[in-house]
């Protein structure tokens, strides 16, 4: 498997570096970006990777701000990991366009097999038929 992954974490991030390790521990190539990174950069970054994954808190507006920009300037899969349980904030989620969402704790199971799906699913809107 050669996916790459764009992980944008909050500071501090929720996960230390569980996450990172386990998609790399599934093949992905990861890059770790947070939202003081410039959006011209996370950017750069997301247009090279596969998926995009976020940790959200459901407090933090600057990172709520960044993934509606980046919705905005890219179109690649978006999945949401977040600790916010309020349905407000998970439509929230929703309609700033994320294509999945999965509360914090988290099963590193659940969440590799949410990202496989995305990729299916994006990589078959890809294809023409």
């Amino acid at each position: 498997m050669n996916n790459r992954v764009l992980i944008i974490q909050t500071e501090p991030p929720l996960s230390s570096d569980l996450l990172s390790q386990a998609y790399r521990e599934h093949g992905y190539h990861v890059e770790i970006a947070t939202a003081s990174h410039s959006r011209e950069r996370i950017l750069q970054v997301a247009s090279q990777s596969e998926i995009t994954v976020v940790e959200l808190r459901s407090d933090d507006a600057q990172m709520f701000a960044l993934c509606e920009w980046l919705r905005q300037h890219w179109r690649g899969p978006l999945l949401i990991l977040t600790s916010a349980f309020a349905s407000a904030d998970v439509v929230r989620v929703y309609q700033m366009g994320a294509d999945g969402l999965h509360p914090y704790p988290w099963s590193m199971r659940v969440v590799m097999a949410r990202t496989e799906a995305l990729l299916r699913r994006s990589q078959g809107r890809l294809c023409s038929h």
